[in-house]
This record gives C-alpha cells, structure tokens and sequence, in this order.
C-alpha cells in the first residue's frame, strides 16, 4: 500500500503554513504503508514554493494566472490528480488542505475503513464541512434546502450533539458531500473522477469538492466521514 499525501497551497495561507508542516512531519505512518509528500503551488512567483522546498518537502507548481480562484484551485486538484495517476504504485490519496491540522493518526484511522472515499470532520466556522443526504435519519425542523442548479438537493448540517454521539460510538458516517480538507480516495475512484467546476461567469455554484462529491454519487462510489477524526480548521474568515 502506497499513499500519496496531496496538498495544495497558496501563499496567502502563508499564516499557518509553519504549524501545517509541522502537523505533516508528525503524523503516524504505518510500518506496512509508504508514504509520499506533495504541495501543488498556485501561488504566483517562486517564493513560497521555495521556502516549502527548503522544509524538505517536493512542490510543484499549477498555474497562477487562472482566475477567480475557485478555478485555480480546480486546476491545482487535477494537477494532484494527474502526478497521482502517473505513478501507479499509489494506492490512495489523502488530500489536506493547507489550513487543515489533521490529527496524528489520521492515517491508520481513515485507512482501516476500506472506503473508497473516507473524510475527516473539520468545520468552517461552527458549521462541518459535510452535507448528509435525505438517507441519513435528522430532525425534520433541521432539514434546509440549497438552491444547486440544474436541481435541487434536500440536505442537513450535522450538529454537534449528534457528532457526539456518533464519536461515542466510533460510527462512521454516510455523507453526501464533503470537501477535500481531509480525505482519503481510492485510487479507482480518482481514475474514473476529475475535479471540475461550474460557473457563469463570477457566478459560482459550489467549490470544485462538492462537485466532486456529486460526480462520485452519480457513479454509485459512497462517501463516508469518520467524526472520531476531528481536524483544526484555520480558515482566514474564520480565526
């Protein structure tokens, strides 16, 4: 088993990149996995590259110029997608976010599953970064709806009292969507799937993962999060 661990990043997350790489450098690596590193810089110039470079880690670069940014970052995804494809020894891929401090056994946690897509629970705000389907049993009075063209989808936010419960229980949980601050992707589901999305002009529906999310669904590949994996989540709007 080879995992690729895939980060992109940006300089303008320059305020957590220290403790990010510190976070990589102790995360467990199971004796029976291999385990690689790469950042995929859409930052524009070489020098946050470089100064990631001279932490010991390989970066390569995306392009720079692609705007708005919901773009660029899609562009970066499907360069990590495509330097993951290229070496067939990869098994999976973990994608962390740059403002994502994964726990220190995220590794033997999402892989004992055996999903093809397992994520990490981290939050934007107070709010999880995860949608859970009309399958998964909620509160009625919780139930919203999000306008998602060409249709519509019914979805819940999970609270916290019900993560408590699912932690208690050390469930893993079906999801609808989730992004890709922490989440593990078999190799199948990556050949079949790349990063996309949609806009009409600065118009945005969504960010590149909840397409994603949505692509997977549609070929019948199920999403699951494993709450017991909590993860800091140093957004910009949100510290």
């Amino acid at each position: 088993m080879k995992i690729l661990i895939g980060v992109t990043c940006y300089s303008k997350k320059d305020y957590i990149i220290d403790k990010f790489i510190d976070s990589l450098k102790k995360l467990n690596k199971p004796q029976d996995i291999v385990v690689d590193i790469l950042f995929v810089d859409n930052s524009v110039g070489s020098e946050y590259k470089a100064y990631i470079e001279s932490k010991g880690f390989k970066v390569i670069s995306s392009r720079s110029d692609l705007e708005p940014s919901q773009v660029r970052l899609t562009e970066a995804y499907n360069v990590l997608r495509d330097y993951f494809l290229s070496d067939k020894s990869y098994t999976h891929l973990l994608s962390i976010e740059q403002d994502v401090i994964v726990p220190v056994n995220t590794i033997e946690k999402l892989i004992k599953h055996d999903k093809d897509v397992v994520s990490g629970l981290y939050f934007l705000g107070t709010k999880p970064c995860v949608m859970v389907g009309k399958s998964v049993k909620t509160p009625a009075n919780k139930l919203r709806e999000f306008r998602f063209e060409p249709t519509y989808f019914k979805y819940d936010f999970i609270d916290m009292n019900e993560l408590t419960l699912k932690q208690k229980a050390k469930e893993i949980i079906q999801v609808y969507c989730a992004g890709l601050g922490c989440m593990l992707i078999k190799r199948n589901v990556l050949e079949q799937i790349k990063f996309r999305v949609i806009h009409n002009g600065n118009l945005f529906r969504g960010h590149c993962d909840m397409y994603w999310s949505m692509d997977c669904r549609s070929r019948k590949i199920d999403i699951f999060l494993d709450p017991t994996v909590i993860c800091e989540h140093f957004n910009s709007n949100h510290i």
